[in-house]
C-alpha cells in the first residue's frame, strides 16, 4: 500500500499532464465542429473540410515510430512540452490558413502533437499514479469531457455572433500556461528497462503455448484499426450529417456531438466498474455490435431524434474506451511484449484515422454525407467478425492455461 502512495505529492504534475490531454480533446474535434466557418475561410465544401481531418492520422504515423524511444531516453517532460508547443502551432495555424491545402498540412501538426503527448503524458501519468488502468481511463475521460464542452462553446459563440476562433485562442492560452508550469514540475523517476538474462525479448511472446500471434495478435491489431474507424468517422461527420442530411441548425446539430461525448464519458466511468465482472475481450465484441447497428439505423432512418440519441449510443459503445480495451486484451495475451502491443495497436489506429476518414469523405462527395456512416458500418462489421475470432481464441488459450494451472 505504501508503494501506491510514493508519488502522491506529484499528483499536481499528473493533473497538468491531463490538462494537455484535455486540450487534445478539443484539437481532435475542433475542425469537424467548425465546418461552416472553415468552409467560408477556405472556400471549400463540407466534405473538403472533413477531408482535412485525415491529416491527423498522418501526423501520428510520422511521430509514433520514434516518439516513444525519445520519451524513454530524454524523459516525459521534454516530450510533453514538445507536444504542447506543436499543438500551439496547430491551433494558431488553422486560424491563419488561407485554404484547405494549407489547412491539411497544418492539421498534420495536430497528429504530430498527439503522438508526442501519447509518448510523454501516458507513461508519465502511469509512473505517478502507479496504476496503468486508471491512468489510461483518465486520459480517455478528460478527452471526452473536452469534446462534450466544445460544442457548447461553439454554440455560444454562434448565438452571440462571435468569432469562431476564440475556442482556438482558449486552447493556445491553456497550453502556454500549462507548459510554463510543467517546466518547473517534478516527475516520477522512470523505471529502468531490464531484460531477463540480459537478453531482449524478440517478437510477440504469447502467454501460453496455445497463443498464435498470426491469428489473435493480427486480429487485435486490425480491430484497433476498425474500432478507431467506427468513432473517428462519426466524430468527423456527425455535425455535417445533422445539418446537411437532417436539416438541423448548426447549434442543434452540435447536440449530436455533445451527446456523443456524454455517452463516452459515462461509459468510461461505467467501464471501470464493469471490468470487475466482464473481461475486456467481451467488450471488444459487444460494443462494436451496438455501435454498428446504431450507425446503420442513422443511415436508413434520417431522424433527428434518433441522430441525437445515436450520438450518445455511438459515443458510449465506440468511443467509451474500446480502443484501450483492445490494447488491454493484446497485452493480456502477449504480456512479455506490452510496449510492442501498445505501439502496434496505436499505429493501426493512426492508419485508420488517416485512411478511413479519406474514404468517408470521398464517398460523401460522390453520394452525400450520410454515406460516410455506411463506411463506418462496413469497418465495424469487419471488426465484429475478427472479435468473434479473438473471443474463440481467448477461450482456447484460457483452457490451455487452466491445464497448466494458470489463468488469464
Amino acid at each position: 500500500m505504501k508503494q501506491e502512495k510514493r508519488y502522491k505529492h506529484l499528483y499536481p504534475t499528473a493533473f497538468m499532464l491531463y490538462v494537455t490531454f484535455f486540450v487534445h480533446g478539443f484539437g481532435a474535434a475542433i475542425i469537424g465542429q467548425n465546418v461552416t466557418s472553415l468552409q467560408q475561410q477556405w472556400g471549400t465544401t463540407a466534405a473538403g473540410v472533413v477531408a482535412v481531418t485525415s491529416a491527423l492520422g498522418i501526423g501520428r504515423l510520422i511521430t509514433y515510430p520514434f516518439s516513444g524511444a525519445l520519451s524513454d531516453r530524454f524523459g516525459r517532460r521534454p516530450i510533453t512540452l514538445i507536444g504542447s508547443f506543436v499543438y500551439v502551432l496547430f491551433f494558431a495555424g488553422i486560424l491563419v490558413s488561407p485554404n484547405a491545402q494549407v489547412g491539411y498540412f497544418v492539421a498534420m501538426l495536430c497528429g504530430v502533437a498527439n503522438g508526442f503527448l501519447d509518448s510523454g503524458v501516458i507513461p508519465g501519468a502511469m509512473e505517478i499514479l502507479e496504476d496503468s488502468g486508471l491512468a489510461s481511463i483518465l486520459t480517455k475521460l478528460v478527452i471526452s469531457i473536452a469534446q462534450y464542452i466544445l460544442p457548447m462553446m461553439i454554440a455560444y459563440l454562434l448565438a452571440n455572433d462571435m468569432w469562431y476562433g476564440w475556442t482556438f485562442v482558449f486552447c493556445i492560452i491553456i497550453l502556454i500556461v500549462n507548459a510554463l508550469l510543467l517546466t518547473r514540475a517534478k516527475f516520477a523517476p522512470q523505471p529502468k528497462v531490464e531484460t531477463e538474462n540480459g537478453e531482449k525479448v524478440k517478437g510477440f511472446v504469447g502467454v501460453s503455448k496455445a497463443s498464435k500471434f498470426a491469428v489473435e495478435g493480427i486480429a487485435l491489431i486490425v480491430i484497433g484499426y476498425t474500432c478507431t474507424a467506427t468513432f473517428q468517422i462519426f466524430l468527423a461527420v456527425n455535425k455535417s450529417y445533422g445539418m446537411d442530411v437532417l436539416g438541423m441548425t448548426e447549434g442543434a446539430a452540435g447536440q449530436i456531438q455533445s451527446m456523443y461525448s456524454l455517452g463516452s464519458i459515462l461509459m468510461v466511468v461505467a467501464t471501470t466498474f464493469l471490468l470487475k465482472w466482464i473481461k475486456p475481450v467481451k467488450f471488444i465484441l459487444i460494443c462494436p455490435i451496438i455501435a454498428g447497428a446504431t450507425e446503420f439505423l442513422m443511415f436508413v432512418s434520417r431522424n433527428t431524434t434518433l441522430a441525437v440519441a445515436g450520438g450518445f449510443i455511438v459515443g458510449a459503445t465506440a468511443a467509451g474506451g474500446v480502443l484501450q480495451l483492445v490494447t488491454a486484451t493484446m497485452t493480456d495475451l502477449f504480456p512479455a511484449s506490452k510496449a510492442k502491443c501498445v505501439s502496434a495497436v496505436m499505429i493501426a489506429g493512426a492508419l485508420s484515422q488517416f485512411s478511413a476518414t479519406v474514404m468517408a469523405s470521398k464517398l460523401a462527395e460522390m453520394f452525400g454525407m450520410e454515406y460516410s456512416l455506411l463506411v463506418a458500418v462496413g469497418f465495424t462489421v469487419l471488426g465484429i467478425v475478427l472479435a468473434v475470432v479473438v473471443n474463440i481464441r481467448y477461450a482456447i488459450i484460457e483452457k490451455s492455461l487452466a491445464a497448466e494451472g494458470k489463468s488469464l
